[in-house]
C-alpha cells in the first residue's frame, strides 16, 4: 500500500545503496495487492527490485519473517496512517532501533534518539540523514535497540497491558462480578 510509505523507504535506499554499495541491504516484506485502489506503482516496486536497490518478499511463514527481523540492524516504517503497528512492536522486542513516521502509532513506538527516530514520511533528505547516523554509529544503534527491548517489555508487555485494563475496569465497575485471568 502506497500510505505505508514503501515509495519513499525505496527513494531512501536508492540513495544509500549508490552510497554505501553492497555494504547495506534494504528488505520489504508485505503483499502486493494490484486491486487495492491505495496500492502503489508496481512498476517502482519491479525497478527496484531489478536494480538490486531492495530485496522484496511478497509473503512468507511469521517464523521466516521474525528470522529476518532478528537478523536486521535497523527497522524503518515510513506510514502515512496506521493503527498501533505490529511490526514495530515485534522490532521493539527484538532490540532494534526505530526510524518511523510523526503519525499516531508510529511515533508511539519511539522516545526520540533514545530508541530511534521521528520523521516526516516525507521528508526523504531527513529520513537518509537518521539512517546514515544509525548506520555509522554501532554503538548508538546497540544502545538505542537496548532500549527498544526495554520498552517493549515495560510498555508493550501482554502481562502488564491485560493488568492495566483489568485495574482500570476495577475502578469503574460498582456491584458487576469480575472475573479475570492474570497469568
Amino acid at each position: 500500500l502506497k500510505h505505508k510509505g514503501i515509495e519513499e523507504f525505496i527513494k531512501v535506499a536508492k540513495v544509500l545503496r549508490n552510497r554505501y554499495k553492497d555494504k547495506l541491504i534494504f528488505i520489504i516484506i508485505g503483499g502486493f495487492d494490484k486491486d487495492n485502489p491505495y496500492c502503489m506503482d508496481e512498476n517502482i516496486l519491479i525497478r527496484a527490485i531489478k536494480n538490486n536497490i531492495i530485496q522484496y518478499y511478497s509473503w512468507m511463514p511469521i517464523e521466516k519473517v521474525r528470522e529476518i527481523l532478528a537478523d536486521s540492524d535497523i527497522f524503518i516504517l515510513l506510514s502515512y496512517r496506521e493503527g498501533l503497528p505490529r511490526s514495530g512492536i515485534e522490532a521493539l522486542s527484538l532490540g532494534l532501533p526505530i526510524i518511523t513516521s510523526n503519525t499516531p502509532g508510529c511515533k508511539e513506538l519511539v522516545d526520540e534518539g533514545k530508541n530511534g527516530f521521528i520523521v516526516d514520511p516525507h521528508n526523504i533528505s531527513d529520513i537518509i540523514k537518521k539512517l546514515e547516523f544509525l548506520i555509522k554509529n554501532d554503538y548508538i544503534r546497540e544502545k538505542m535497540g537496548k532500549y527498544s527491548r526495554k520498552k517493549a517489555e515495560q510498555e508493550f508487555n501482554i502481562k502488564y497491558i491485560l493488568y492495566s485494563c483489568c485495574l482500570e475496569k476495577l475502578h469503574t465497575i460498582s456491584n458487576d462480578i469480575l472475573i479475570c485471568f492474570y497469568i
